[in-house]
């Protein structure tokens, strides 16, 4: 036991200095992913919708309060998300989530906004599933969902609509939209 604390006392200066080094590597690489992700919803609209007849007999969607009449609900949100930690975060399965009281009736996927285009007389979008945000970056989604006459009959009694996701880490995030009066 004397012999090795002999040669312990020798070498304490080169053990002490890697064992500094080590630590402050771990503690540096354990800081930079401390930070989170940090959503801000910045415009929305949530709008229940009801078809019907003008006078020249035209269709057109007619903003209504009245959830039980609504042929549609639109969802049209412009989110703005920081990402506080030093290193990138991807964020993945976006879904746009109805929940009755705290049970989810309704999952769905959202279109991005910024992919529309106009063809054969209606808009198309692609779907938003993933972005990776870098390190220190605020970025802003605009996303966008038409809820079809079927959706809105399963999804009538639901007062509170989430944007759900994941981030790199497997975390779930959910934040409030909007609460369906």
């Amino acid at each position: 036991m004397d012999k090795l604390m002999e040669i312990l006392g020798k070498y304490d200066g080169i053990i002490g200095t890697l064992l500094g080094v080590a630590l402050t590597m771990s503690l540096t690489e354990y800081l930079k992913r401390l930070g989170k992700l940090k959503f801000y919803i910045t415009q929305k609209e949530v709008t229940f919708k009801v078809k019907r007849k003008n006078e020249h007999r035209e269709t057109i969607l007619e903003v209504t309060d009245d959830k039980e009449v609504a042929n549609f609900l639109l969802v049209d949100v412009l989110i703005e998300i920081y990402n506080s930690s030093d290193t990138p975060n991807i964020l993945r399965d976006v879904k746009l989530s109805l929940y009755d009281n705290n049970q989810c009736k309704l999952s769905v996927i959202p279109e991005d906004k910024t992919t529309e285009k106009f063809m054969s007389a209606a808009y198309h979008r692609e779907e938003f599933r993933h972005i990776n945000i870098k390190p220190k970056e605020i970025i802003a989604l605009h996303l966008v969902y038409y809820f079809n006459k079927e959706q809105v009959d399963e999804i009538k009694n639901c007062n509170k609509l989430f944007l759900e996701s994941r981030g790199s880490d497997g975390k779930r995030h959910k934040v409030l939209v909007d609460e369906l009066g």
